[in-house]
């Protein structure tokens, strides 16, 4: 399998208790890096739909990543969506960079 690291660029939670995905639009994966900023006055919490600081799947310090793979959270599945993984935060304007790995054609 040959892939490319692509970058998603920032994405921010303006309003923390608003959960946000990570893309509006479709993008499969097997996996991907998030890396919160050093900046951040609070956690990032990472889940799907329905995240919040206390459903969270995962919690990310500022200034630290996490990678998520497509068995950690399909179990069979090689790949995922990004657009079904949401971030929330804990201090309004908190962001997060996203990487991700793509399949060349």
């Amino acid at each position: 399998m040959s892939v490319d690291f692509k970058g998603l660029g920032d994405v921010t939670v303006t309003t923390a208790g608003t959960r946000v995905p990570l893309t509006a639009t479709q993008i499969l994966t097997p996996g991907c890096v998030i890396a919160a900023k050093a900046t951040n006055s609070g956690n990032i919490f990472v889940g799907h739909d329905n995240v919040a600081a206390t459903t969270a799947g995962a919690v990310i310090r500022p200034g630290e990543t996490m990678e998520i793979t497509g068995p950690q959270i399909g179990g069979t599945e090689e790949e995922f969506d990004l657009a079904r993984i949401y971030i929330d935060a804990g201090s309004n304007g908190d962001k997060v960079t996203v990487g991700y790995f793509a399949r060349r054609p």
